[in-house]
């Protein structure tokens, strides 16, 4: 997790300095890799496979949460994601704005907030 301290911001625009509060930026770097968990075949061999390009985003300090769709294979899921509570499954994909929440408490932990930009 990279933080950047930046600005300050004053509750009273009129109260001295002291009053500001400073602000922390938090950014992540993190893979959502939404799958059905089952490894398929590859037309040209050449072609890394999911778990090697998964290991070498890992190595580079990203972060992978595994979402699985349906019948996904748990053991495949798992060998995807960072670590094994970075595994989430749901039934359909109609169900994955429901993961919005347990991915922000994966990601900064319980009763955090969290402001998205658009």
């Amino acid at each position: 997790m990279n933080s950047l301290q930046s600005e300050k911001t004053c509750p009273s625009q009129r109260g001295p300095k002291a009053d500001c509060v400073p602000l922390t930026y938090v950014f992540f770097q993190v893979v959502l890799l939404i799958t059905d968990g089952r490894q398929t075949p590859f037309s040209d061999p050449k072609e890394p496979g999911p778990r090697q390009v998964s290991t070498a985003i890992k190595q580079r300090g990203i972060r992978i949460i595994a979402i699985g769709i349906g019948f996904a294979d748990h053991t495949e899921l798992r060998q995807y994601a960072s670590k094994p509570e970075d595994t989430l499954v749901i039934p359909e994909f109609p169900f994955l704005s429901l993961l919005v929440v347990e991915t922000r408490v994966l990601l900064l932990g319980p009763g955090k907030l969290v402001m998205m930009l658009d």
